[in-house]
């Protein structure tokens, strides 16, 4: 059945993580840019800025929706597996066994042993009777591999939005970017607090405080 809401393909954590993936790749290549301008490129304008940046998260993006589609896979076949497994168990407790050892997440680890041992007993009766499915791509898939693409994108079109102003100076684009940049890192950190109960201010200033250091990182070498 499809789901209701493109932001239920990712949990919370890999949403963000696709943000801070591509500001730090957008980053990298605006300082990688700065870098070719100190060294007298001249060909290097916005225009060359915009292209290099879109197509690098383009690719990441894509390279990224791939690989949502190829874990969708590995985690069906893992199921696919457990089912083939449990119902070739002839005794009923080694498929418990293996439903148990396969069930590892905090919340059933807060499960005292009787608690564990029903639910793992209850998920066996659902196996034993049902049948190992293909494993195929499905439209799912498809679209959490466009989220995946979608906020990659869009994280590094947001910070080349400068670069289309016209009449203004090259570096002041370049700085209005790197503004741009540190206020989406501070909204991802503000959001990463609201979801692990942390300080939702501090957190957001260390997140800026990341990206400070890898800007100056990045002007070190150059850019």
């Amino acid at each position: 059945m499809p789901k209701k809401h493109l932001n239920n393909y990712l949990s919370a954590s890999d949403r963000l993580s696709e943000i801070i993936f591509g500001l730090i790749m957008a980053m990298t290549i605006i300082g990688a840019s700065r870098i070719a301008l100190l060294s007298g490129e001249e060909d290097i304008n916005g225009r060359v800025i915009i292209a290099a940046t879109l197509g690098c998260n383009i690719a990441w993006g894509l390279v990224d929706g791939l690989m949502y589609i190829f874990s969708s896979l590995i985690e069906r076949g893992r199921y696919n597996w457990l089912v083939a497994a449990v119902k070739k168990e002839k005794e009923e407790k080694n498929a418990i066994a293996l439903i148990d050892k396969a069930l590892d997440s905090d919340i059933i680890n807060d499960l005292d042993d009787e608690e564990r041992k029903l639910l793992c007993s209850n998920v066996y009766k659902r196996m034993s009777i049902k049948e190992p499915g293909k494993v195929r791509i499905t439209m799912d898939d498809v679209a959490g591999a466009f989220v995946c693409f979608l906020l990659t994108f869009l994280t590094a079109f947001l910070i080349v939005v400068p670069f289309f102003i016209p009449m203004v100076a090259l570096w002041i684009k370049m700085l209005l970017s790197r503004l741009i940049t540190f206020a989406l890192l501070f909204g991802v950190g503000y959001a990463y607090a609201s979801h692990t109960g942390k300080g939702k201010v501090k957190t957001a200033i260390a997140m800026v405080m990341v990206g400070l250091v890898i800007t100056v990182v990045i002007m070190a070498l150059g850019g």
